[in-house]
């Protein structure tokens, strides 16, 4: 249950950003100009800009903005639309969200619209007929001097209901009496702490106890005012928490409640215990399964990347970081961050109990193969599971495969006609996502690297994981699937059959 959300708090950065590969020109009766972002980081930004109408009819403005990381499970991506009135200029602002910590590869599309008639929907957008496109690259999105808005003035009377609504969503819970602090909650909120299920909040929050503990403990600090939404914040023990308050029914109500997290490596890492390996720095709570278990989980670790630096063929000076954390929410209390594990830059977070263990191997290899290239998620997450499986790991274990090889895996969905055709697939920037297709996509992807280095070496494989790009821009793929037929000297179509040809005919 996310039941951190997001406090929807306006910034802006004093500076602009340098595009890349914009189309020029202006269609139709809008002009845009002076793009401005928000601060750039993981998480929740805004990117806002001025559009001019120059005709004297009222336009629709439409925007689809798209942020991606090379290296994130998922992207994201939404379509807004706003009424620009006959002859007018106006400065409008839309939230963005971007997938993780912003790298050199990381970055924003922007595309502008202006259909020929007021909609009422973004799904009624004809997703083709943009007239410019803005790309901003992570080289240019850094963080910048944050510039917040003018101050809106907060009175006594809101500040002390605020401050009231906020000591009984905390007592409610420190007192054991959940539907206290359920009844001050946002609809919204509710939906999206619990799907607007009681019971559902109830039980979650009776197993948090950590949550339980922080937030009963909680001082307020201070009471700010962004448009209609008031944020309170709270400490203790030096950890600060944002809650977001509206007005609803004549009371104010809780919307959004936000743990921040901060430099939690820096704070929590001191903590823990710690084993230097040849290649690894690896912390783990005491007492805890990692504890445990850790002269094994670093021999394991560092064959892993030994033995990825061999099929490589060179040797990396890379060091890793592996945070592991008891239980998933103790980690996503402590980082933010929802799911088993994650990776960025050189550091490694992973859940590590009796239950749940993740593969060993699998982010390491993604770690090790970021100075080769970034290339469509076919080739970036199925090397990643073939290499798990070369290293004797059961690579599909957590992605519906069982203990069953890439090969197998691949010939049963083929047989149960549950298959994503070899051109679509290479279009990818992600797998992962519920629209992937995941539990299609991983094995698919690792059996198609597994036939092409098996088949035709891995020299090939490396050179077309170099050259190929992670793009959604349909035509960077058509250059894609041409710089794949000219490594291996064949058509795609070609390239599939003896791909389809060598799973189906394996003897495992």
């Amino acid at each position: 249950m996310d039941r951190y959300g997001i406090i929807a708090v306006a910034f802006f950065l004093a500076f602009s950003f340098v595009p890349v590969e914009a189309k020029s020109g202006e269609k139709g009766y809008l002009q845009v100009s002076d793009i401005e972002f928000g601060p750039i980081q993981e998480g929740k930004s805004t990117v806002r800009m001025k559009v001019e109408n120059t005709s004297d009819r009222d336009q629709t403005f439409g925007i689809d903005i798209r942020a991606e990381s090379p290296r994130s499970t998922w992207n994201w991506q939404k379509v807004f639309l706003d009424t620009i009135r006959a002859g007018e200029t106006k400065w409008t602002s839309f939230d963005l969200r971007i997938p993780e910590p912003v790298t050199d590869k990381s970055f924003v599309r922007l595309r502008f619209y202006n259909p020929p008639s007021i909609l009422e929907s973004p799904y009624e957008l004809d997703m083709k007929s943009w007239f410019r496109e803005e790309r901003y690259y992570g080289k240019n999105l850094q963080p910048g001097a944050v510039v917040p808005e003018p101050p809106m003035p907060l009175s006594k009377r809101q500040a002390e209901a605020v401050t009231a609504t906020f000591e009984e969503f905390r007592n409610g819970l420190r007192d054991g009496k959940p539907k206290q602090a359920w009844d001050i909650m946002s609809k919204a909120f509710q939906d999206k702490a619990a799907e607007g299920d009681f019971e559902r909040f109830k039980a979650e929050v009776a197993a948090d106890e950590g949550f339980i503990t922080e937030v009963g403990n909680l001082r307020p600090q201070s009471i700010t005012r962004s448009r209609d939404l008031l944020v309170l914040q709270a400490t203790h023990n030096g950890v600060l928490f944002s809650f977001g308050f509206i007005e609803d029914d004549g009371r104010w109500k809780i919307a959004a409640v936000k743990r921040q997290t901060g430099d939690w490596q820096a704070r929590l890492l001191p903590t823990m215990e710690k084993r230097v390996t040849e290649h690894f720095d690896i912390y783990f709570f005491k007492d805890s399964t990692a504890a445990k278990e850790i002269d094994r989980i670093a021999e394991q670790r560092d064959k892993g990347y030994r033995e990825t630096c061999r099929f490589l063929g060179r040797d990396s000076d890379v060091r890793i970081r592996l945070i592991f954390f008891d239980d998933a929410k103790r980690k996503q209390r402590e980082t933010g961050h929802q799911g088993a594990g994650w990776a960025v830059g050189t550091t490694i977070v992973e859940v590590y109990n009796e239950k749940e263990k993740l593969n060993p191997y699998h982010e390491a290899v993604h770690i090790l193969m970021g100075p080769y290239g970034s290339p469509p998620a076919a080739f970036n997450e199925g090397f990643a599971v073939y290499m798990s499986e070369r290293l004797g790991a059961p690579a599909l274990s957590a992605m519906g495969g069982g203990q069953l090889s890439v090969y197998q895996r691949a010939r049963e969905l083929k047989e149960n006609n549950e298959w994503i055709p070899l051109k679509e697939l290479l279009t990818y920037t992600e797998i992962g996502s519920k629209e992937s297709r995941p539990l299609v996509a991983y094995p698919e992807a690792a059996s198609f690297v597994r036939f092409l280095i098996e088949t035709y070496g891995k020299d090939k494989f490396l050179r077309a994981y170099k050259d190929l790009q992670n793009s959604s821009i349909e035509d960077v793929q058509e250059h894609n699937k041409d710089t794949l037929e000219k490594i291996y000297g064949k058509p795609l179509r070609e390239l599939e059959k003896e791909w389809e040809k060598a799973f189906s005919n394996s003897p495992e």
